[in-house]
């Protein structure tokens, strides 16, 4: 998967806390989840992005609102089990 950078400008008098500003995990994973939940990232593109596994990424999602499983996701899902099955 290729990289991108993601540069954001804040206000002067806006500020990050200081737990925030030593953790680029916590803004990383908002973005990842919040990419996933828009559909531009799948579920395993996701996780892998916060290095998470599968079942830790199912835990945190309600920590941002956000539902397990959309219709790609199950659809991916899906051909999975077919191809285990054949």
């Amino acid at each position: 998967m290729a990289k991108h950078q993601l540069v954001i400008e804040l206000p002067e008098n806006a500020s990050l806390p200081e737990r925030v500003q030593q953790n680029q995990a916590l803004l990383r994973n908002a973005i990842a989840v919040t990419l996933y939940k828009l559909g531009e990232l799948s579920l395993e593109e996701a996780r892998n992005l916060m290095g998470l596994s599968r079942r830790e990424f199912e835990e945190i999602l309600p920590e941002y609102w956000v539902t397990m499983m959309d219709e790609r996701d199950f659809a991916a899902e899906q051909d999975a089990a077919r191809k285990l099955s054949a």
